[in-house]
């Protein structure tokens, strides 16, 4: 394979999917990975675990991709370079989501202190694969229509529509039953989740969003914590505490 490296990401592709991606969509994904993994770090206060650049492969091993917990490390399926049977084009708009996606995995440091669940990673990624997009104003663009694609703002909308609007919509649905409990069959808890999470980044804005998660940072690396013992309702207050201290205001009222 050849490896294309940039500041702190690289591409890893073999010379027949180089021949469809092309030489300058790769490069451009190294600019878009480098962006990316800048913003996630400015964000999360922190790193990945691991030597050298964050190396993004293009290989059959997964599903349409896979990441590491908190480490450095992407799989992608080669159908993303090669245009596939997925994919038709094979181009950046059609793998960005699943880019950010499996960044998120490999930022994610402290999701276990306020997630939880049999899927706590996802449950975190249903947050924050949208945030970040939403904090470095890329937005996110629509491959599955003739439009510019979502702002910012819009993006945010359309995940809290996606994952916050049915729990939000469910006459007597509590986070006790629904989320805690798991057990309102319409819903998914996991995604429920990342939607409260994302309401919660919308009512405190951009400023206060980036200090709540220095606030789980903080939380998770100065008080002894452990997730495992933890339980859901520890960590949900945990999720409103940091976000309250964000927004320097109290939002478990």
């Amino acid at each position: 394979m050849r490896e294309f490296t940039g500041r702190s990401t690289s591409v890893l592709i073999t010379e027949a999917d180089l021949q469809v991606f092309t030489v300058p969509q790769v490069w451009e994904l190294v600019d878009q990975a480098d962006v990316l993994y800048e913003s996630f770090k400015e964000l999360m206060g922190t790193e990945p675990t691991g030597n050298g650049p964050l190396r993004i492969a293009f290989v059959d091993n997964c599903g349409a991709g896979c990441g590491y917990i908190g480490a450095k490390g992407i799989e992608l399926q080669p159908y993303f370079a090669n245009g596939g049977a997925w994919f038709a084009r094979g181009d950046i708009p059609d793998l960005y989501p699943y880019l950010v996606h499996e960044m998120t995995h490999n930022f994610d440091r402290w999701s276990a202190y306020v997630m939880f669940g049999p899927d706590a990673g996802h449950a975190w990624t249903s947050f924050m694969d949208a945030y970040v997009v939403v904090a470095n104003q890329q937005g996110q663009s629509d491959t599955s229509a003739n439009s510019l694609g979502y702002t910012p703002a819009e993006f945010l909308k359309k995940r809290l529509d996606e994952f916050f609007g049915p729990y939000a919509g469910t006459p007597g649905a509590t986070w006790t039953n629904c989320v805690r409990d798991a057990s309102c069959t319409n819903l998914n808890s996991t995604t429920v989740q990342g939607g409260f999470a994302a309401r919660l980044a919308q009512l405190t804005g951009d400023a206060g969003t980036r200090q709540a998660l220095a606030e789980l940072k903080k939380a998770a690396t100065t008080r002894g914590l452990s997730p495992a013992a933890m339980t859901p309702e520890q960590k949900n207050d945990l999720l409103i505490e940091c976000f309250s201290r964000g927004a320097k205001t109290n939002l478990g009222r």
